[in-house]
This record gives structure tokens, C-alpha cells and sequence, in this order.
């Protein structure tokens, strides 16, 4: 059983979960609003591993959902899952190229810092501020992690397949 399900079964108590934890229906509106967007991210990230992908942020949510009370609001524990997500990926980021298309080389080829920044930043439409929360960075960093980044995929021949080499 993976751990989203042990974690769904262990809240569920008709309906509601058991003292101190956050509901089932808490639960699966927190993977509904969040869920889809973390995967994008950490499949990114993770260079196209869908099940690394998806293993990592399953345990994030386990993790997120098993320190919470039934006093966390939804956006509380959205940014904390976001938080845990983001730190694990940031020990995991693999470097170097996959062989994909030409996008996902270019932003394979990115440095891990930089890669999770823009991936965070540009690709799942974070805000700048929320971005270096996540990264654990002040925002003037975050802002050149972004730019060290968007000048490597410049340089590299940015994200289109048929882009001209320089």
C-alpha cells in the first residue's frame, strides 16, 4: 500500500479523522488543489521519472498530513507540503542531460538550483516571493538563480525544438 493510501485509511473515521488529524476530505481536496501542479514540477525536475515523481511527493504528503492538526488551515498545509516537496527535490535533483526532446535537455542541462528556480518559478507559475520561500533563499537570490537559468536556455537555444544555433 503506498503511503497517499495508508494515509487516507489511517484519517478515515466516518468522515472525519481521528483526534488532532486533519479529516479524509481535508485530505483529498489538499492532494486535489496541489497535487497536479507538485507533479509537473518534481516530473521536471526529477528529468521525466514519473515514478520517482510521484514517490516523492507521496511522501511529502504523508509527511505533510501525519504533523498536521484539524486546526491547519488548507493554504497552511498547502504550503507546507509545497515546502516538503521542494526540499526533497532539492536533495534528489540529479544533474546533467537525459535524452528527450530538445526542451527538456535544455533544462536538464541546467544546474539544480537554477533548474528548480526556473522550474518553480517560470514553468509552475510561482510567484518570485513564494519561490525563494521555497528555495530557502532571500528573493534577490532566487531573482538570479531565475536569470543565471533563462541565460543558459538563451545561450543553449532556449525551449523550442527547432531553435537556430547562435
Amino acid at each position: 500500500m503506498d503511503n497517499a493510501m495508508a494515509m487516507k485509511a489511517k484519517l478515515m473515521d466516518g468522515g472525519r479523522g481521528p483526534a488532532g488529524r486533519i479529516s479524509a476530505d481535508a485530505c483529498a481536496r489538499l492532494y486535489q488543489q496541489h497535487g497536479a501542479r507538485l507533479f509537473r514540477l518534481a516530473y521536471w525536475v526529477l528529468l521525466g521519472d514519473r515514478q520517482a515523481a510521484a514517490r516523492l511527493l507521496h511522501g511529502a504528503f504523508a509527511r505533510c498530513v501525519s504533523a498536521a492538526s484539524a486546526e491547519d488551515s488548507a493554504e497552511r498545509l498547502g504550503h507546507q507540503w509545497e515546502g516538503l516537496s521542494v526540499r526533497a527535490l532539492r536533495e534528489v535533483a540529479p544533474a546533467g542531460k537525459v535524452d528527450h526532446d530538445a526542451a527538456a535537455v535544455n533544462v536538464a542541462a541546467l544546474e539544480p538550483e537554477p533548474r528548480l528556480a526556473f522550474l518553480l518559478h517560470d514553468a509552475s507559475g510561482y510567484s518570485l516571493d513564494r519561490c525563494a520561500e521555497l528555495l530557502q533563499v532571500p528573493p534577490d537570490a532566487c531573482r538570479r538563480l531565475l536569470f543565471a537559468a533563462r541565460l543558459q536556455l538563451c545561450q543553449s537555444g532556449g525551449l523550442w525544438r527547432d531553435a537556430p544555433a547562435a
